[in-house]
């Protein structure tokens, strides 16, 4: 409808913005325009000092920014086997808005969901911090519980942590 926007999108928009700016803070990032998003928000290369006037690339791994409001997210049938058939790393980046924080969810334990049952028709990934599980996830669980986050930062951190890029590619290769 002309003249007006969703308040769910529009919170959704600022909250991928602030995502964008604080990965584009210490990784290089390429954007995915909306028109062609399909579950990966950007495509991120962790950076390290080279020397005084250079970063040096590594390691190149996919983001999907969610709002921190979002707690779970679920992928059904054709989605599950688009995660399946990734081929670089996948996280979660949680932001909030009102401290301009973010959180970066690993979703390695994806793997043990695949091994335990490879033919599986939908799965939900947990991101609160509370409810990650040490254990196997189980062939008839369809629940992957991938908190606690590996790393997360905000706009103050990126200000007086000067070691916070090094912190962040440390955290970041090993997660690879």
């Amino acid at each position: 409808m002309p003249a007006t926007r969703g308040k769910n999108l529009r919170s959704g928009d600022l909250a991928e913005q602030l995502g964008l700016f604080l990965l584009q803070s210490v990784s290089l990032t390429a954007p995915v325009p909306r028109t062609e998003d399909v579950g990966i928000d950007v495509i991120g290369t962790l950076i390290r000092e080279f020397d005084q006037y250079r970063y040096i690339a590594a390691n190149s791994f996919y983001v999907q920014i969610k709002s921190s409001s979002v707690e779970t997210v679920t992928f059904d049938e054709h989605e599950v086997q688009w995660l399946t058939d990734l081929e670089l790393p996948f996280f979660i980046a949680s932001v909030d808005r009102k401290t301009s924080n973010i959180k970066l969810f690993c979703a390695h334990r994806l793997s043990d969901a695949f091994v335990s049952n490879p033919n599986r028709n939908s799965l939900t990934l947990h991101l609160a911090e509370d409810t990650v599980r040490e254990d196997w996830v189980k062939a008839d669980d369809n629940n992957v519980y991938i908190g606690p986050p590996i790393i997360e930062w905000s706009i103050n951190t990126l200000n007086v942590d000067s070691e916070f890029l090094s912190k962040f590619y440390d955290i970041s290769k090993e997660s690879h």
